[in-house]
């Protein structure tokens, strides 16, 4: 029988990567938005993928295209 420390390993809590099966998490981030938390543990594949921009820098972003024509 083997020594067990009595803690399971950390799973992805996260799930926003298509490639994510539940594995080990080694990294954290939140669902949506880089900028607070409550920050969870994920694994690599969701880690990598980028934020969502927030509402408010999308608009901004259209506004100053429409501004250039």
């Amino acid at each position: 029988m083997s020594e067990t420390t009595g803690y399971e390993k950390d799973k992805c809590q996260v799930r926003v990567s298509p490639k994510c099966r539940k594995t080990e998490a080694g990294y954290q981030r939140r669902q949506q938005y880089a900028q607070q938390g409550p920050w969870l543990d994920a694994c690599e594949a969701c880690a990598r993928v980028p934020y969502e921009q927030p509402a408010q820098f999308q608009q901004k972003e259209s506004e100053e295209a429409n501004a250039a024509f």
